[in-house]
């Protein structure tokens, strides 16, 4: 498609002349790269960022939780910590580091507002479904072969209550995880397939 039928208001930057061997046209306005996730397997949406730094020409990743407030971000020096071991995130001298690629972050995607949109949809999502699921959708949710079944077989009563208690939270808002609710809750559970 020629650009100039592209929509007025198109997001991002053609990756095909990285394609073309032809091409001569390598240039990008963003030195950096981001990512976001939302899935059914997570708590809440995340954003991540990565840029080299002007300063110390290291490469950075930054990722930011749901709004960034539920979770404390993580900071990762990728040229010296390439396995993402170490979270600089919350060491003082990392600050500025933190400060710069958030705000290149929200140049690109306002990630609190997405997140509660996010966690909005998925609310309402499961509420329309459990409206309209044939049967009482407690049973359901232990059908065989379902990819969340032990999870729910885990603590039955507390997981029903947990999502209760989160389809009466109003909609934009995030729940961090809590470690007594993660899935595995330990190393030592073992699932049989």
């Amino acid at each position: 498609i020629p650009k100039s039928e592209w929509p007025k208001d198109l997001d991002g930057q053609s990756l095909l002349p990285l394609l073309d061997p032809r091409s001569s046209s390598r240039d990008f306005t963003r030195s950096f790269v981001v990512s976001q996730f939302h899935g059914t397997n997570l708590a809440m949406s995340w954003f991540l960022i990565v840029m080299e730094m002007p300063s110390d020409g290291r490469i950075y990743k930054l990722v930011q939780y749901g709004t960034g407030m539920e979770v404390s971000p993580q900071l990762f020096d990728l040229t010296s910590d390439p396995n993402e071991m170490r979270n600089l995130a919350l060491e003082e001298s990392y600050t500025d580091i933190v400060t710069v690629l958030d705000h290149e972050l929200r140049s690109i995607v306002d990630y609190p507002t997405v997140a509660r949109d996010v966690a909005s949809y998925d609310r309402n999502s499961f509420r329309c479904w459990k409206r309209n699921v044939a049967g009482d959708w407690k049973q359901v949710i232990h059908e065989k072969n379902l990819r969340w079944t032990p999870s729910w077989d885990r603590d039955s009563e507390g997981a029903f209550a947990a999502v209760e208690d989160w389809l009466s939270e109003p909609d934009a808002t995030i729940l961090p995880c809590r470690a007594g609710t993660r899935w595995p809750p330990s190393l030592d559970l073992v699932i049989e397939a």
